[in-house]
């Protein structure tokens, strides 16, 4: 893949209209918008301020990515693409970028939890998440609880007021999030796993 794709060209010139790029990761942005994908890696890619900058746009990239709740293979390709060429090794974008993945979370999973449940979509739309910004289960887990956390003590404590058959309903909801969770049945209390 040599050619950007249109939207990840949209998605630089958004980061370019929002982000005061100058230095060396001005020429590096220059470079790519020129080059496209058949720069295999940038030649100032070690630099710090180019590791910070690219680091900024990968998560850029991510968010715009989400404009329709989802990461197209397309999209995801270009962010591979992106941290090939940038020398985005697996922990970089959170050693680097922990505030601004850690705001983009937190907004998808109130977004994924509006409606109190996860369908399909959503459960696949987090992996993909967790896939885009090269985190570990852990760190994912760590960095999404505290969005997670009111929404769940909420159907918990709805469901302690409810019928038994209510209760199951919201149990059934609940364990959609088994990964990062246990329900204790017979005190309707989450049991948060590390």
């Amino acid at each position: 893949m040599t050619v950007m794709h249109a939207s990840l060209l949209q998605a630089i010139q958004a980061y370019r209209e929002t982000h005061a790029v100058t230095g060396l990761f001005a020429q590096c942005l220059a470079r790519l918008e020129d080059k496209g994908f058949s720069l295999l890696r940038d030649p100032d890619a070690s630099a710090p301020d180019v590791r910070h900058g690219a680091s900024a746009l990968i998560v850029h990239c991510i968010a715009s990515a989400l404009d329709d709740h989802r990461i197209s293979p397309t999209e995801m390709d270009s962010i591979s693409a992106l941290k090939r060429i940038y020398a985005i090794e697996e922990g970089d974008l959170l050693a680097l970028q922990k505030a601004a993945i850690h705001d983009l979370l937190s907004q998808e999973m109130q977004r994924i939890l509006a409606d109190e449940q996860v369908d399909r979509a959503e459960a696949l739309l987090q992996s993909d998440l967790q896939r885009a910004l090269d985190l570990g289960y852990d760190d994912y887990l760590r960095l999404t609880r505290s969005s997670l956390r009111p929404v769940v003590e909420r159907l918990l404590a709805a469901a302690r007021e409810s019928t038994p058959g209510q209760q199951r309903r919201i149990l059934r909801k609940l364990q959609k999030l088994e990964t990062v969770l246990r329900i204790d049945p017979s005190t309707l209390t989450a049991i948060w796993t590390n």
